[in-house]
Parts: C-alpha cells; sequence; structure tokens
C-alpha cells in the first residue's frame, strides 16, 4: 500500500546463486525464492500491457487526420501471445490499447474514406488491418483489450496500477493477492499529456466486437460524406 517508500526485489531462482556473486549488491534490496514461490504465500504476478500514441497522432473524432501506422498496437498483440502461451491466465494480463480503436480507423480507409484527405490507398489500410488482426488475432479472440478507445489515457493506467477499481476502470491489479507486476509501454517516446479526459466514447473489453465488419460503428461524425 506504501507507493512512496521503494520495498524489495525478489529474485526467483531456478538453481542456486553463488553466494559471492549476491554480495555484490545491498541485500536490503532484496530477497531470494525458488522459482514459483510468491513471496506473499501465494499471491499471483500481473502483468499490464500499454500501447498508446499521443493524441496529435491518434486522437481526435476526425480520424482522416490521425497518422497511418500505430506501430504500438501490434507489439501489445504479440506480447499478449508470448503470455498466453507461456501459461500466464488471461485475468492476470491487462492490456490499455487503442486495438479496435485503431482497427476502426484501418477499416474505414480500406473503404476509401480517407484518400481524399491523405491520398493513401485503401490497399493499404486493408493490408495494415490484416496485419493487425495477425498480430493480435489471440487477444481479440479472447475478448480485445479491457481498454480502448478513450479509456487508453494516463487516468486508467494509474487506476490500473493502483488498484482503484471503479464502474469506468473495472480491471485493475488487485491490492491484495498480488505477489509481482510486470510493467511495460510500447511506445516510441513521444510526450503524452497527463490530464484527465471526460468522455462517453466505449471502452473495456468487448465494447466493440472483433470482427471487421462490425467496425463502421464506433463514430458517425468522421464519415466524408
Amino acid at each position: 500500500q506504501d507507493f512512496v517508500n521503494p520495498g524489495k526485489y525478489t529474485v526467483h531462482t531456478y538453481n542456486k546463486i553463488s553466494p559471492q556473486g549476491l554480495e555484490r549488491f545491498p541485500s536490503k534490496f532484496y530477497t531470494v525464492a525458488p522459482a514459483g514461490d510468491d513471496d506473499d504465500g501465494g499471491g499471483k504476478r500481473y502483468f499490464v500491457l500499454i500501447g498508446g500514441e499521443s493524441r496529435e497522432t491518434q486522437g481526435g473524432n476526425d480520424r482522416s487526420q490521425r497518422e497511418f501506422l500505430h506501430t504500438s498496437v501490434p507489439f501489445i498483440g504479440d506480447a499478449y501471445q508470448c503470455l498466453r502461451e507461456a501459461g500466464v491466465e488471461r485475468q492476470q494480463i491487462i492490456t490499455i490499447c487503442q486495438l479496435n480503436d485503431y482497427r476502426s480507423s484501418l477499416y474505414k480507409g480500406a473503404q476509401g474514406q480517407f484518400v481524399s484527405h491523405n491520398g493513401v490507398s485503401p490497399q493499404f489500410y486493408e493490408k495494415q488491418l490484416q496485419e493487425t488482426d495477425e498480430h493480435c488475432r489471440l487477444l481479440l479472440e479472447e475478448g480485445g483489450a479491457d481498454y480502448d478507445y478513450e479509456a487508453v489515457n494516463p487516468d486508467t493506467v494509474w487506476n490500473v496500477l493502483c488498484g482503484e477499481a471503479s464502474q469506468d476502470c473495472p480491471t485493475v491489479v488487485p491490492q491484495i493477492g498480488c505477489s509481482g507486476l510486470f510493467f511495460a509501454v510500447y511506445s516510441h517516446g513521444n510526450s503524452h499529456g497527463a490530464t484527465a479526459q471526460q468522455s462517453d466514447s466505449p471502452g473495456g473489453r468487448g465494447a466493440v466486437h472483433a470482427d471487421s465488419q462490425n467496425l463502421d460503428d464506433d463514430d458517425d461524425d468522421d464519415d466524408d460524406d
């Protein structure tokens, strides 16, 4: 519960660690436990995967002004699949990612809605949609991102990490029963505004169907006609 004072690292081992090697590090910073053991006597490890971009490149209602590539999304799909194949349970992975938000833009672009704005051929959008779906296939099959659309924001990240569940943020790292946290941010170093945003946009797992024929239903304000 104390987010100010640092705690200890837990070093999980598959074989014996040399005492001489451990002496290189101050013992006050770590404890040692065999692989599979948890320092709280039975808690689970949680994995928080974040893939967002700045609002200037992947935000706003006018999708024709968004950048063609959202480079973070495929990495989230790949990481999610690796974790699941390694045996991590679905409920231990929390994804904060513009997955269906980005797919919606790709779907509209594949329909030719943006070509007059940015000159990008519908074929490029279609190819990018197919590649994104391939990278994120398992994540889509298992319900999609936990937080999508405008729910991908600093408020959500803070609430998830602090275990502050609410109606708008139901899936969080539990304050009791978490023995370890893997926190990964996939981005390319852009700055992200840390301000709360109020929005009625859908967010959360299952808010938008994974099949592409439903991707045109998230908004009607950004159509060109």
